[in-house]
């Protein structure tokens, strides 16, 4: 075989590759466009836990370390296993517990047995059973078997974070933009934190944008019955729900109204009253005072915590995005004017909520778990209101931003 044969094969065979590798490509591209972000957004929250994974059960614990739980109430259970090293542990035990023995609900917090009551903030367990969606949700799906718990913790807020990308990705093509921004929103380091703590933030914000989803359709009852969900899961969206019915009053559609409200508020003042039965408080009226109180300026509690260590986290991953939201909100109504709230009231629901977040107290701001989880209603809202702005480099530059922001629970993942 002569030299010139030689090339000449290996150019044809380089030809027939290229020519197998575009046509694969060609195969491959409309799946990627409509499934790439959903992909990437899993590829992303298996690495975080996997990475966490690996932090706890080199701590001596297991999937239940995800949930933070004390030692001092696992033992109760007799689930010492379960347990961290810890006296104290963090909010997703009580998720636990509650899926774990929803009975526990019933025992008042003058019975020393109660799991919720051991380090609940004030000893006050109705603060902790009125989020009650997002563990009995795990309680169904692990079918009976408590075993299970640990490991449905963790499905839920992951498929719950899917189900957001794939909701806001929906919405970005109706929009006539990309099905990534669905993967922007779903990758919020505020949601990101509430997986990795066994908490019920990233469930609550799926049925909260499922209720937005729904109603864009003008599926108002379907909408309202999501609602109720995003209520019963996380008790700070009653600052949001009600927002969404906006339309409905400016329509004087009052028979639908009075509809989307009862099915709305009513589970969740059917269960107000009855925690207050059971433990003579509202829960409402339960949380942490210092935590309740309100700062002079916005993110002045922020600026208060300016020593520590998340500080420079915090700005980057919370402050910014929920800044850049809160002043699109801004603009996004000036642009198109105060009308187009009456039928969208999301950039409303964005700007009062993301303003009302800016007031918390320093208690709030102390590290980057909590600040993240509570902005992430707004933020991932927010992004209906990014990508629809008429400025490429605007879009681009807080769709970096929020690239960024996905990366920083990966930095922290031992804290």
């Amino acid at each position: 075989m002569t030299e010139e044969t030689m090339t000449t094969q290996g150019s044809e065979a380089t030809t027939l590759i290229y020519q197998q590798l575009t046509t694969t490509l060609h195969r491959v591209r409309p799946w990627w466009h409509r499934w790439g972000p959903l992909v990437v957004v899993a590829l992303v929250l298996g690495t975080a836990i996997t990475v966490s994974d690996i932090y706890y059960y080199a701590g001596g614990s297991n999937l239940a370390g995800f949930a933070q739980v004390n030692r001092i109430s696992a033992a109760k259970f007799g689930l010492q296993r379960q347990a961290i090293d810890s006296n104290i542990g963090y909010d997703g035990q009580f998720y636990f517990f509650l899926a774990y023995a929803p009975e526990s609900i019933l025992i008042n917090c003058k019975d020393t047995t109660s799991p919720l009551c051991a380090v609940s903030v004030g000893g006050k367990p109705e603060l902790r059973a009125e989020r009650i969606f997002y563990p009995m949700t795990v309680r169904v799906l692990a079918l009976g078997q408590l075993a299970l718990i640990p490991l449905m913790l963790l499905l839920v807020n992951v498929f719950a974070i899917l189900i957001v990308a794939e909701l806001i990705g929906q919405m970005a093509v109706a929009a006539g933009r990309s099905r990534w921004w669905g993967a922007a929103a779903a990758l919020f380091c505020g949601m990101t934190f509430g997986l990795l703590r066994d908490l019920a933030d990233p469930y609550a914000v799926m049925w909260l944008v499922l209720a937005v989803f729904l109603l864009r359709q003008e599926r108002w009852r379907w909408a309202a019955l999501a609602g109720a969900a995003a209520l019963l899961t996380r008790e700070s969206l009653i600052f949001l729900i009600p927002l969404l019915a906006i339309p409905l009053l400016a329509q004087r559609r009052w028979l639908l109204l009075a509809q989307f409200a009862a099915i709305a508020f009513v589970p969740f003042i059917a269960y107000q009253i009855v925690l207050h039965s059971l433990f003579g408080t509202w829960a409402l009226q339960s949380g942490d005072s210092s935590a309740a109180h309100l700062v002079p300026l916005p993110f002045a509690g922020f600026w208060h915590e300016r020593r520590q260590l998340d500080f420079s986290l915090i700005a980057l991953g919370v402050v910014l995005p929920l800044a850049g939201v809160i002043g699109i909100a801004i603009l996004d109504i000036v642009r198109r004017g105060w009308r187009t709230l009456l039928s969208d009231p999301v950039p409303l629901s964005v700007l009062l909520y993301g303003v009302l977040l800016s007031f918390t107290y320093w208690f709030q701001w102390a590290d980057i778990w909590g600040p993240s989880r509570l902005a992430a209603p707004a933020v991932v809202l927010g992004t209906l209101g990014v990508m629809n702005l008429p400025w490429a480099q605007w879009r681009i530059a807080f769709m970096t931003l929020m690239g960024m922001s996905a990366i920083i629970p990966l930095i922290l993942i031992q804290r």
